[in-house]
Order: structure tokens, then C-alpha cells, then sequence
């Protein structure tokens, strides 16, 4: 036995392992973004916009037809969501419109540096659109897009970032 052959061997092995490893997180990460963009895609079809963000967007700030009523015009989307009959397009669709709402909720926090501002994200989610209205993520939990599960571990993780970013 040979054992500078079998050390060498040995690496070869690991090496491949560490190889093969980086292939499937690789192939995880594009396959959950495919699975992201389909569900967008989803949700636009829903809607009937090629620009979905641009709707969340524009119905939690009050911007939809020179109306000021963030609530009532979110929750027309959250309606329109939920009016779809195929439970595939249904689910596709809610997540569509969940994840939208993160990435203007993201949007809305982040500062000119870059940086994200963990308190904005979450005044974003959780605080009242306009004194007297439902937050988005109550409308969200309301309209059946996201559980109350859901809520509480989002929650909780902002809330252990929010720790590690004061520290």
C-alpha cells in the first residue's frame, strides 16, 4: 500500500466532495431564483402589469388614481390575487405578491449608501400605511397572502439582524 497514493487520493476525494457540494448549492440558488421569477411572473399575469413591483409600490403609497387610500387600493390587489380560481396560479400568485411587498419594503429602507435600514424595513412591514390603516403585512395576513407563522418568524429574524446590527 502506497501511502502518499492514498493521501493524494484522499484530497482527490475531498476535493470532488467540495466540488460537487458547490454544484448543487449552485443549482439550489438558481433553481429557488427560477422558482422567484415564476412566481413573479405569476403575479404580473394576475395583474395584468409586465412591472408588479411597480403596483405594490404605487398602491402603498396612495399613488393609484389620484386617490389617497392606501389601504383600500392594496387591499384591491390582495383581492385581485385572490380572485384566481387554479390553486397552482393562486399560490404562485400570493407569493408573487408577498414577495413584492418585501422587495418595496427593502426599497423603501434602503439609505443613499447602499446600506439598508433595518428600522425603515420594518416600519414599512409593520407600521399603519396612514394613521388609521392597516399595516401591509396585517392586509397580508388578512387577504390570506402570508400566515400569521410567517409574520412572527419574519418578525423574529428582523429582530436578531436588528440585534447584530446595534451591536
Amino acid at each position: 500500500l502506497n501511502m502518499d497514493a492514498m493521501k493524494a487520493l484522499n484530497r482527490d476525494l475531498a476535493d470532488a466532495e467540495k466540488a460537487s457540494n458547490l454544484a448543487i448549492s449552485a443549482k439550489d440558488q438558481t433553481s429557488q431564483r427560477y422558482k422567484n421569477f415564476q412566481k413573479n411572473m405569476a403575479f404580473g399575469r394576475v395583474l395584468g402589469q409586465a412591472d408588479p413591483l411597480r403596483v405594490v409600490s404605487e398602491a402603498l403609497t396612495g399613488r393609484v388614481a389620484g386617490e389617497f387610500n392606501p389601504e383600500k387600493s392594496f387591499k384591491a390587489v390582495i383581492r385581485t390575487v385572490n380572485r384566481v380560481k387554479d390553486p397552482d396560479t393562486l399560490q404562485a400568485s400570493r407569493d408573487g405578491l408577498r414577495n413584492n411587498v418585501l422587495d418595496w419594503a427593502f426599497q423603501e429602507a434602503l439609505k443613499s449608501d447602499g446600506t439598508l435600514d433595518l428600522r425603515k424595513f420594518n416600519d414599512a412591514l409593520f407600521k399603519p400605511v396612514t394613521q388609521g390603516q392597516s399595516s401591509p403585512m396585517q392586509m397580508l395576513i388578512e387577504g390570506k397572502i402570508v400566515t400569521p407563522e410567517f409574520n412572527q418568524k419574519l418578525r423574529a429574524n428582523l429582530a436578531n439582524v436588528q440585534k447584530l446590527q446595534d451591536a
